[in-house]
């Protein structure tokens, strides 16, 4: 597993990508890492491209990652209402349809792409 977490000015967004394989430990570290990017560049506009990434993560976990992110930003003084977040994802993610469901129903301003500058052009407006 690989990841990266930068701002990227010239789009004014944090830019996050993983590869690999992905278990639920590492997604809650990278979780924690954006959120602290977001923290220090004070750029709550987050682009995470998981297309290459292959999740090793139950629907139960799934379930769950959405009020760990409420817990990481608030541990940082960050309300997660103040985030607005693009995922992008190849099509056989299907877990990732159910982690976008259970975040917007926990009122997460959140939407998933399978296109990124779909996912760019969504996360300006």
């Amino acid at each position: 597993m690989t990841h990266s977490v930068e701002y990227d000015a010239a789009e004014n967004m944090v830019m996050a990508g993983i590869t690999g394989k992905v278990d639920l430990a590492e997604l809650r570290e990278f979780a924690v890492n954006i959120i602290r990017t977001a923290k220090r560049e004070n750029c709550f506009r987050i682009l995470t491209d998981l297309s290459k990434a292959e999740l090793n993560v139950t629907v139960m976990q799934t379930f769950n990652l959405p009020q760990d992110i409420v817990e990481f930003a608030a541990a940082e003084g960050l309300e997660i209402h103040a985030f607005k977040r693009a995922f992008v994802a190849s099509e056989n993610q299907d877990v990732l349809d159910f982690y976008e469901t259970v975040a917007r129903n926990r009122s997460h301003h959140i939407r998933l792409f399978h296109d990124i500058e779909e996912a760019k052009a969504w996360l300006k407006k």
